[in-house]
């Protein structure tokens, strides 16, 4: 299998890993035995790389793969990735479940070195810090330490947001970063190409959208009560992304390949990524996925790129590439980075990424009203000025 050089980390990653979510139990019941070949599965079809965290199956996951370990002469050439972050404790008491201080990350880092039965791991992870969090900055000296120590050979931050993607990159402080990129939501690219210009490197999650894109889930499915996809993969939602699974099915078609191993490729196509770490539950699914570190005709990359374009991405939705019309909600241009570049003038710009989705600005009068006053209140709001704008632009 093809391998890439994962930023500045100097290490050589297959271009598929191993995604141990599945293995914890996170989408359902799971064999542990069946979890173990999996593993040797995956290993034996030419991957490297294994990506677990202290949240999958609460250390499930990190015991199956330390066990895993004990049974491979060539343990000492994969690469192991783990994340964490995550206090269960708190998320019991309905609290938000991360902890990214210096003394929980710190236990967390002993507890997964323990699980996983070494002395030191690769990659180490936050696993999914708020803006906030990467601002303060709290476990960073923590880290860099266990770095020094030998504890760890490189850390990142695994994020949900283009935002966080690109803070984690113009901040300079992490090494490498996750996050979400696959046929349905492809926002990130811009993100993972500054990343590769910076020597950060690019780890590709969820790129089946959990299970999704295989083309074997419908909106009848029904998930247990221990799967997370059911609050994920929602009938409305399924409803939602059917035209581009459709689109997939097309292109696999004609390339005389599954949906699943189309959308594995799609992603292996985008050579700002390092590596694509699918989710992985059987021996059969590891040996299919180690098929797939073959980029995709350029024809077939286009048409499943088709439509992409560009998205605000606290609010997800469309963003406006040129000018737009002039009767457009006043706040529909704001949210969406367009005001006019001058009084007078006919041209626009484009404001910041951070300064971009002010909700807060013009939905209050509509959240904290009811009736009438509700509707008077988003008229003025939203109306409004759009009716003010269109007379200004009509009148140049």
């Amino acid at each position: 299998m093809e391998k890439r050089t994962l930023g500045n980390t100097g290490l050589e990653v297959s271009v598929v890993g191993f995604g141990a979510m599945t293995i914890g139990g996170r989408f359902g019941p799971v064999d542990d035995a069946e979890s173990n070949r999996a593993l040797h599965a995956a290993i034996d079809g030419g991957m490297n790389f294994i990506d677990t965290s202290n949240a999958y199956g609460e250390g499930r996951s990190e015991n199956l793969i330390g066990k895993f370990l004990k049974e491979r002469p060539d343990r000492d050439d994969l690469i192991l990735c783990t994340k964490g972050g995550n206090n269960f404790v708190a998320l019991e008491r309905g609290g938000w479940g991360r902890d990214f201080t210096p003394g929980f990350i710190g236990k967390c880092l002993e507890e997964s070195l323990g699980r996983l039965g070494v002395e030191a791991i690769s990659l180490y992870l936050l696993h999914n810090p708020k803006m906030e969090d990467m601002k303060a900055e709290d476990c960073y000296a923590l880290l860099d330490k266990a770095r020094d120590d030998g504890k760890l050979k490189c850390w990142g931050v695994s994020v949900n947001t283009v935002e966080e993607c690109d803070y984690a990159i113009e901040s300079g402080k992490a090494t490498l970063l996750q996050m979400e990129y696959n046929v349905l939501q492809q926002e990130a690219a811009g993100s993972f190409q500054r990343a590769k210009e910076a020597g950060v490197g690019v780890i590709c999650r969820v790129p089946l959208k959990r299970g999704f894109l295989s083309g074997k889930i419908d909106e009848t499915v029904e998930f247990t009560e221990d799967d997370m996809r059911r609050r994920i993969l929602t009938p409305e939602r399924i409803r939602k992304f059917q035209g581009r699974l459709n689109r997939l099915r097309d292109v696999a078609g004609q390339l005389n390949i599954t949906p699943a191993e189309a959308a594995l490729r799609f992603c292996v196509s985008n050579r700002n990524i390092s590596i694509v770490i699918p989710g992985i539950r059987t021996a059969e699914q590891a040996s299919q996925n180690a098929r797939c570190g073959e980029a995709l005709p350029i024809e077939a990359i286009k048409r499943l790129e088709e439509g992409r374009g560009k998205r605000c991405g606290p609010c997800r939705m469309p963003g406006l590439t040129r000018r737009p019309p002039a009767i457009v909600f006043g706040p529909t241009l704001w949210q969406h980075g367009f005001i006019p570049k001058k009084e007078g003038v006919n041209q626009w710009r484009t404001v910041s990424k951070t300064q971009r989705c002010k909700a807060t600005q013009w939905r209050f009068l509509s959240s904290s009203r009811k009736g009438p006053a509700r509707i008077r209140g988003w008229f003025f709001v939203s109306i409004f000025p759009a009716i003010r704008e269109s007379k200004r632009i009509s009148s140049r």
